[in-house]
């Protein structure tokens, strides 16, 4: 092997090194990241509350339906 193709090859497993921290870095990052966990998500409400909810929209619907008249 000449000297040309030693220097690219050490170049290239340079570069290649480089890369590999680099990706290091990137990871680590990451893992700071993991460390901090999302806030708890809320629970739904109980289902008797939906329930409720859901009837004062079909009322609203009802209410509005007739205040527009019958469908001609």
């Amino acid at each position: 092997m000449d000297h040309r193709q030693q220097e690219l090859r050490r170049a290239a497993a340079q570069d290649f090194l480089d890369s590999l921290h680099q990706l290091e870095d990137t990871f680590a990052l990451g893992d700071d990241e993991m460390h901090h966990p999302a806030p708890p998500v809320q629970p739904p409400p109980p289902m008797d509350e939906r329930l409720k909810a859901i009837e004062a929209a079909a009322a609203d619907i009802e209410r509005f339906l007739q205040e527009l008249g019958p469908a001609e």
